[in-house]
């Protein structure tokens, strides 16, 4: 149901969904009176092609959206497709993969890119603080098929800037 809210491009993202505890004072109203508590789910949604961020709720019971706020200039976490797209499109980005090739890594499949977000104090000065950022750390496995060792060998000097939309 969120989906088809009008406020939101068919690109808008649900970063976050979560049950919306009831307040102290509902659950006590429900214990002494027996008052029915709403159950509500609350939801942040990045709109990226909107270049917006927005809070939700949602009634449980009603199956329908009772808020939805555009909250100015905040950017939520970084969702899990923008992690898989971060990655993608820094081993694939040509100066990034002659940077490996510079520290003598020879075989780009074993790097990997973790993305952290840079928020607004780490952003390089000659860069749009508006955007949505990612900093791309690379680091190499030992081996392809030593995927839990990846973290063993950060490749150092080298810092990829992403902008996630």
């Amino acid at each position: 149901m969120l989906r088809e809210t009008s406020e939101f491009t068919d690109n808008a993202r649900m970063v976050k969904i979560e049950l919306n505890e009831p307040s102290k004072e509902a659950l006590n109203e429900y214990r002494e009176n027996g008052t029915e508590v709403k159950r509500e789910a609350y939801a942040v949604i990045r709109d990226s092609p909107e270049r917006k961020t927005y809070e939700a709720v949602v009634s449980l019971e009603a199956e329908e959206v009772t808020e939805v706020e555009h909250i100015d200039g905040a950017q939520p976490s970084i969702a899990i497709q923008e992690f898989i797209e971060c990655e993608q499109t820094v081993k694939e980005n040509e100066e990034w993969q002659a940077a490996l090739e510079d520290r003598g890594v020879e075989d780009t499949d074993r790097a990997m890119v973790d993305p952290f977000s840079v928020g607004y104090d780490f952003i390089p000065e000659d860069i749009n603080r508006d955007r949505r950022m990612a900093h791309g750390l690379s680091y190499l496995r030992p081996s392809e098929e030593d995927g839990d060792e990846g973290y063993a060998k950060p490749i150092h000097g080298l810092h990829a800037f992403v902008d996630l939309i």
